[in-house]
């Protein structure tokens, strides 16, 4: 769920007295701009009251919250007797009437169930690589959605690495990243909020990839804590005969025991590359990329994603 919206200084005028069944209020020219837009912003509460004798809208005994569903111009659309309010006539003569967009209970109660950052749901391991959900979750467990566990109370990350694949009763999914060597109990989440590709570092080689060599892209300098998760590996132009391999590196030391690479004929790795489990990065570390083997007909440029997931989010929920 969202929040509903705000905007500084929304009070306004309402252009004449109202009856406690009437839905459609006119506001005073112009005022409308005044308030959010529900068709864009989405519906929002305001308080209406006697702004004549009560400076306070709280000491109006004929206060009443209402929810503003709709507005054109300055004609509001509206629910009445929100927020355990109840409808009141809104039309003493000789008095001005005001509604304001203020904070309300509604507000303050919204707030702890906005979406968190980790969703719990029940998992089974099956392997290190794989584990189980029930029911079909396929719409949730995409490439690239970042998941979360315990093993023995110590914080396990990794990544989608394919689709995940439905056979009634359970969705399986399968990641790469930390060895998921047990889950406990009610400690696997994963976040539709945080992915991988906001933190994807990215390299690229232009041109014949026709030698074996070092620190041949662009290096990567890391902007904060990082889990490594793994990469993929792409050629414009396919290569043949033999494999093109590349190495990632942390200072010189390779990060993947099983170096990403491209077989004969294969422009794009068809699933990702595990890097060791062990691999992270500090504030500042720099990765660099080497060429470890070539084809006998040289593959044309390369792309490498490198995926990495900040640790200071296993700090939150």
């Amino acid at each position: 769920m969202a929040l509903d919206p705000v905007k500084n200084f929304a009070k306004v005028l309402v252009s004449t007295g109202y009856d406690a069944d009437d839905t459609s209020i006119v506001l005073e020219t112009d005022e409308g701009a005044k308030l959010p837009a529900p068709a864009t912003d989405g519906a929002f509460n305001v308080v209406w009251y006697n702004s004549s004798d009560y400076g306070d809208p709280g000491d109006d005994p004929n206060v009443e919250i209402v929810r503003v569903t709709a507005r054109s111009t300055d004609t509001l659309t509206i629910t009445r007797e929100q927020e355990g309010t109840t409808a009141k006539t809104h039309n003493t003569a000789g008095k001005v009437y005001k509604m304001i967009l203020a904070m309300t209970k509604k507000m303050i109660d919204d707030i702890p169930n906005l979406p968190k950052i980790w969703t719990a749901i029940t998992a089974t391991r099956v392997s290190n690589t794989t584990a189980t959900v029930t029911g079909d979750q396929t719409a949730i467990f995409k490439k690239g959605m970042i998941v979360r566990w315990q093993e023995s109370g110590v914080d396990k990350v990794g990544m989608v690495s394919i689709p995940s694949t439905y056979s009634s009763p359970n969705t399986t999914i399968t990641i790469i990243g930390d060895v998921c060597a047990s889950i406990d109990t009610d400690t696997f989440k994963y976040s539709v909020i945080l992915g991988a590709e906001p933190y994807i570092a990215r390299f690229a080689y232009a041109g014949t990839v026709g030698a074996v060599a070092t620190d041949v892209m662009n290096a990567y300098y890391a902007t904060e804590p990082m889990k490594v998760i793994g990469a993929d590996l792409q050629a414009g132009t396919a290569g043949t005969t033999n494999s093109t391999t590349i190495d990632i590196n942390k200072a010189g030391t390779t990060m993947f025991t099983t170096k990403p690479t491209l077989a004969t004929t294969v422009a794009t790795s068809p699933t990702p590359f595990t890097a060791d489990t062990t691999s992270a990065l500090a504030l500042g570390d720099k990765v660099t990329i080497d060429i470890d083997a070539i084809q006998t007909t040289a593959a044309i440029d390369l792309y490498i994603q490198l995926y990495l997931f900040p640790t200071r989010f296993l700090t939150l929920e």
